[in-house]
């Protein structure tokens, strides 16, 4: 009998088709030809679908369910495989002694022109058994090809430090840390110029007020007080004074008095700053003057 890689055979109606091949899968047709299987080869009626240790094929039968043989297995395409209504392996699978697989692998290796019912029936009668009426040779399904095919597996590496794994292409390249904003608090107090005109600001004069920071700001800061006044403290600088503020007039009267001023708002600063005042109220006293008056009768 004579082994084929991939030929054709004189089978008459094609019922499926390979679809996937893992290992090495045969096809034994009905006049005892043998030929390796691959994806795309077509399937006949009769053939007896032969897979090794380790191996498996994947075949899609035209009018039934998909074929699934999986390793050491031997399954006759009848029409128990071929009809969609019964199990696609039923009464189709056999065993196969050890010593018969292997004098048939080693043909096949070997590329040996034997012919396999020949090997496969001096094992039979080695054990008893009789070839068929007529003296005619059977061919016994092979079912334990004994075939060595390596295994695909992956080394995982393990990292006993249990630190996390280090990426090719970012090995090197520091954490970004995240930035937490400063704040900033600038607190202002109220203040008049000079100091001694708080005692007592003549009729007809003005008085000016100064807002003092307690560290400079990173922009400029705009105080507001309750006369309505303003007064900006440029950015880098403690303090900032206010345009001379006109009080009361001179008159003829002797009427000294009392005032007081405030900060009411505060605005601008920089990024990152919080801004807070002293509502405390400042006081300062207006003193009459003493004028000579000529009444003239």
């Amino acid at each position: 009998m004579n082994i084929m890689a991939n030929s054709n055979t004189t089978q008459s109606v094609a019922v499926g088709e390979v679809r996937s091949i893992q290992g090495e899968v045969f096809a034994k047709s009905a006049d005892g030809n043998m030929r390796r299987l691959a994806a795309g080869d077509q399937i006949f009626e009769g053939e007896v679908i032969i897979t090794a240790n380790g191996s498996s094929a994947e075949i899609n039968i035209f009018n039934g369910p998909v074929l699934n043989v999986a390793e050491q297995q031997s399954v006759t395409i009848d029409s128990q495989v071929i009809s969609p209504a019964h199990d696609a392996t039923a009464g189709a699978v056999s065993d196969l002694g050890s010593t018969e697989a292997a004098k048939v692998v080693q043909t096949v290796s070997t590329d040996d022109q034997q012919d396999f019912n020949v090997l496969l029936e001096e094992e039979a009668a080695a054990a008893g058994l009789t070839g068929g009426d007529g003296g005619g040779s059977s061919f016994v399904d092979l079912v334990r090809i004994v075939e060595n095919v390596p295994t695909t597996g992956y080394d995982f590496p393990i990292n006993p430090t249990g630190t996390p794994p280090v990426i090719e292409g970012q090995a090197g390249v520091p954490p970004v840390a995240a930035e937490i904003p400063i704040v900033v608090s600038l607190a202002s107090v109220l203040g008049i110029l000079p100091s001694g005109e708080v005692d007592g600001i003549l009729e007809g004069g003005s008085v000016i007020f100064t807002v003092t920071l307690s560290q400079a700001s990173g922009g400029d800061v705009t105080v507001t007080l309750s006369n309505g006044a303003e007064i900006t403290i440029p950015a880098g600088t403690l303090s900032g004074s206010s345009q001379p503020v006109a009080v009361q007039g001179d008159d003829p009267y002797v009427d000294p008095s009392e005032h007081s001023v405030s900060i009411v708002g505060m605005t601008g600063g920089g990024a990152n700053e919080v801004l807070s005042f002293d509502d405390t109220p400042v006081g300062y006293t207006v003193a009459d003057t003493t004028d000579t008056t000529t009444v003239s009768l």
